[in-house]
């Protein structure tokens, strides 16, 4: 079974001064930025529900 993208080679590096990190590695860092973010800012469902009635 073969992967949907060739992982048979050296990744793309990106440097900054002291930092220095894979492509592949730098947007899985991105994505799970953005889904953390997602995650506080979008509200929790929830149903109003009125004093004393259950």
């Amino acid at each position: 079974m073969g992967a949907i993208i060739d992982l048979n080679h050296v990744p793309d590096y990106l440097s900054w001064h002291f930092i220095q990190v894979s492509l592949p590695n730098l947007i899985v860092v991105i994505v799970m930025l953005v889904v953390f973010a997602a995650a506080i800012l979008l509200p929790f469902p929830h149903h109003d529900d009125q004093e004393g009635e259950r």
